[in-house]
C-alpha cells in the first residue's frame, strides 16, 4: 500500500469512528453534551454550556457518554477487525465560550478547566478514563466507581492526584494504541479522550498531543 493510498484509508477510518460518535450525541440522554470540534484525532465536547443546565446531570451525561464511546469502538472493532482504543480525560469547571473568526466563524471553549481535561487526557492511559479529584466527587455521589491512579506529575500543574472511572461491564482492553478523542464541559464537567490503534508497521494513525487550550 503506497503513501496515498494509507493515507485515504486513515481519513476513511477515522471519518468513520467520528460519525459514530457524533451519531451517539444524537441520543436524547446526552441532549445536553455539545461536540466543540475535532482537531486531528481529538474529539471536543462540551456539556454545562447553557443555562439551563442544572445540578450534577450534564456531569453524568459526560460520564456516560465517555463510557458509550468505549462500547461503540468495540463494536467497530468487532466488525471491521480493527484495533482501536481510546484514552479519556474528564474535568470540571468553569470555561470562557464564544465565536471567533470572520471568513468562518467558530464556537470554542478556553480557561483553565479545559487545559486541565486536556491533561487529564494527554497523562492518561489506553482503555482508561482518567479524571480529576473535583469530576470524581461529583460522579461518586451519583453511584459511580473509581479507582485512585495516585498523584502523577501533570504538566504545567505539578502534582495531581487522579482517578479511573471504572466501567460498570468490566476493564477496557488497554492493549491498544492511540488516536486522540477530546471531550469537554465547560461550567461542570470538561472531558477530553484519544483513540489509540495499534498496528504492524501500516496504517498506524498516529496520536496528536494536544497543546494548551483544547
Amino acid at each position: 500500500m503506497d503513501t496515498n493510498q494509507e493515507g485515504r484509508e486513515c481519513i476513511r477510518v477515522l471519518n468513520e469512528i467520528i460519525g459514530d460518535f457524533d451519531n451517539i450525541l444524537s441520543d436524547p440522554e446526552f441532549h445536553c453534551i455539545e461536540k466543540i470540534k475535532t482537531i486531528s484525532t481529538t474529539f471536543m465536547a462540551a456539556s454545562g454550556l447553557t443555562g439551563s443546565t442544572c445540578g450534577s446531570s450534564h456531569v453524568v451525561a459526560v460520564a456516560n457518554f465517555a463510557l458509550a464511546l468505549f462500547s461503540q469502538l468495540e463494536e467497530f472493532n468487532a466488525h471491521s477487525f480493527g484495533n482501536f482504543n481510546l484514552r479519556i480525560g474528564i474535568n470540571v469547571g468553569p470555561v470562557v465560550a464564544g465565536v471567533i473568526g470572520t471568513e468562518k466563524p467558530h464556537y470554542d471553549i478556553w480557561g483553565n478547566s479545559v487545559n486541565v481535561a486536556s491533561r487529564m487526557d494527554s497523562s492518561g492511559v489506553p482503555g482508561r478514563i482518567q479524571v480529576t479529584e473535583e469530576t470524581k466527587q461529583i460522579l461518586e455521589r451519583e453511584g459511580f466507581e473509581f479507582e485512585c491512579r495516585g498523584e502523577i506529575n501533570v504538566k504545567g500543574k505539578g502534582l495531581m492526584t487522579t482517578y479511573f472511572l471504572k466501567n460498570p461491564n468490566g476493564d477496557f482492553d488497554d492493549n491498544i494504541s492511540s488516536l486522540p478523542l477530546t471531550k469537554r464541559r465547560s461550567s461542570s464537567a470538561v472531558p477530553a479522550s484519544g483513540i489509540h490503534q495499534q498496528s504492524n508497521g501500516v496504517n498506524n494513525i498516529q496520536q496528536q498531543q494536544p497543546n494548551g487550550t483544547i
